[in-house]
């Protein structure tokens, strides 16, 4: 089985997030806690979280034409949708 765009897309990647300020306007920096390099920004955390899915669909584009290894989430449980959730359970990936 090849591994797509959409495979990588459905891991359950932890994200971080940041609010920095600059010249007095706040703007939020989001990042994949296993793909550091990877990030998004915006003026709210819906634009950095955005452009963080670009971002990783760009680089996870030219890692799969590059044959380049794609990191796996550390993390071992998915990511529940709403806030207050409990994890939604133990995941494996599919090699």
């Amino acid at each position: 089985m090849t591994n797509d765009l959409a495979y990588y897309q459905s891991l359950p990647y932890e994200r971080e997030h940041s609010m920095r300020l600059e010249g007095g306007e706040g703007y939020y920096i989001v990042r994949l806690k296993d793909l550091p390099a990877v990030a998004g920004d915006g003026t709210t955390l819906g634009e950095a979280t955005e452009d963080l899915r670009a971002a990783f669909d760009e680089l996870v584009m030219a890692w799969l034409a590059a044959g380049t290894p794609i990191p796996l989430p550390g993390r071992g449980f998915t990511v529940p949708a709403e806030p207050g959730q409990a994890p939604l359970g133990e995941w494996e990936p599919s090699r």
